[in-house]
Formats: structure tokens, C-alpha cells, sequence
């Protein structure tokens, strides 16, 4: 494995798939395998032809968090506020993104695995997945955007109760409580994650684009803001080249 990337990159039929490629450590987070994550992220996020991404894990986990086994962490004091952008800032493409990510976590997500699941729209699991938030065990916070992702999809008393606990989540409960989307069987997770995907990406790129903004941007607005923003965002798709296409389509169907 030395000699293979941390990060595998897939462009397929207009999805994206990374694959975080440290099997033996669980895909544990390194410094180089942030950095990949941060820079794939950024080219999808440029080409035009890629629709959905996708972020999964190589063997049985997903992602065990931050790798913790030394020779990650910078020493030196002057270091640290650089590293701290480096840690908690990497994952920042995909909240700035406005085409859809799904975390496809077909293992164990333990720790800031969570956090980069969380980071992505939407979760979806493989039946024999689980996940440890683990900080509480060792004494630390949650990371990787947690404190906000978190609590955004189970809400506050679950997520505190889940982080305070400490305790390993099974799939079906992660899915009673909100925080997956969607559990595929373990032998077709794979197949079924990115079917998904790709259906994703067969609709209207702009629209879906515009939906996920709408989305993400109306709960931060006052109610009579959200619906003149509503408004602005049914004009501009109602006049986009993707509608005027199926308002012909539907003409042309009505003639024959």
C-alpha cells in the first residue's frame, strides 16, 4: 500500500468518487490525505461535466478520524494556528460547493469521520456501518465541523447526547435519529450508493444546483427574506435554458 495514493479518484458518468485509501489504518486522516480531499474537491467543484461527488472508504471503514499514531501533528507552538486552518479548514470546498455530495460509508466511522460524513448533503450507509464519536473518550471535542453539521441534522439534545455518551451508534439507530439518509445492503452497497449518485446527477445541473442553495441558505433568512429569495431563485430557473428545453420537449409531445 505504501506505494498507492491516500486518495483514489474516479470521474464516471458525471459523478466524482473519492475513496479514502488507507485500509490498514481504517482511513485515518493524514495531513497529505486532507489536503488531497481539500484539492479534489476543488476541481469537481470546477468541472462542469461533474454533478454529484461521492466520498467513500477503501476495505472495511470508512474513515477512523484523525490519525493519531504521531509524526502528524506539528511541534512547534508558532505552528499551531496554521495547522489549526489546515485541520478544521480543509473540508471547506465541500460546504462552499452547490452541486450535491453524498458520504457513502460503507464501514466504521469513528471520530472526525463523522464530521467529514456530516460535511457532505447527505449520508448514505451500508447495513454493516456504525459510528463512534470517540472524542469523549479521549478527552477532546468534537472536530471537523461537527458542532455545526451535527446538530443541523439530529438536533441539539441528540447531538449533545451522542458526543457526551460516547457510545458506538449502530446503522439502524444513525438512521431513527436522522443522522443517514438512506441504509443499502453490505453486499451491494457499493453498486447502490453510486446508482444513487448518478441519478443525481441525470437532472437538470442548474436546478439541482439551485435547489441545494435555496435549501442551505433559507433557514439563516427572516421568513419574508426566504420567500422573496424563494421567488428569485422560481424566476431565474423558470427562464433557464433547462426549463425553456422542457417546455419544448412538452410542445413537441403535444403535436405528435
Amino acid at each position: 500500500m505504501a506505494d498507492e495514493p491516500e486518495l483514489l479518484v474516479e470521474d464516471a458518468e458525471g459523478v466524482r468518487t473519492l475513496t479514502l485509501n488507507r485500509p490498514d489504518r481504517l482511513n485515518a486522516l493524514t495531513i497529505p490525505l486532507r489536503l488531497a480531499i481539500q484539492r479534489a474537491v476543488e476541481e469537481f467543484d470546477a468541472i462542469d461535466d461533474l454533478r454529484v461527488l461521492v466520498i467513500t472508504g477503501a476495505g472495511r471503514g470508512f474513515c477512523a478520524g484523525s490519525d493519531l499514531t504521531g509524526g502528524q501533528e506539528p511541534a512547534e507552538p508558532e505552528r499551531l494556528r496554521d495547522h489549526a486552518r489546515l485541520r478544521f479548514g480543509w473540508h471547506l470546498p465541500l460546504d462552499r460547493t452547490d452541486k450535491p455530495t453524498i458520504a457513502a460509508v460503507n464501514g466504521v466511522a469513528a471520530g472526525g469521520g463523522i464530521g467529514l460524513a456530516a460535511s457532505c448533503d447527505m449520508i448514505v450507509a451500508s447495513s454493516e456501518a456504525s459510528f463512534a464519536p470517540a472524542f469523549i473518550k479521549i478527552a477532546l471535542t468534537a472536530d471537523n465541523g461537527l458542532g455545526q453539521t451535527l446538530v443541523r441534522r439530529v438536533g441539539y439534545s441528540r447531538a449533545l447526547k451522542f458526543l457526551l455518551e460516547g457510545k458506538r451508534l449502530s446503522v439502524e439507530d444513525a438512521l431513527r435519529i436522522g443522522l443517514v439518509d438512506e441504509v443499502y445492503d453490505a453486499e451491494t452497497f457499493r453498486e447502490q450508493a453510486l446508482g444513487f449518485a448518478r441519478e443525481l446527477a441525470s437532472q437538470p445541473p442548474l436546478t439541482s444546483q439551485l435547489t441545494k442553495r435555496l435549501l442551505k441558505d433559507a433557514p439563516t433568512l427572516p421568513r419574508h427574506v426566504e420567500l422573496a429569495y424563494e421567488e428569485l431563485m422560481y424566476r431565474f430557473s423558470s427562464v433557464s435554458p433547462e426549463a425553456e428545453a422542457v417546455r419544448a420537449e412538452r410542445e413537441a409531445r403535444a403535436k405528435d
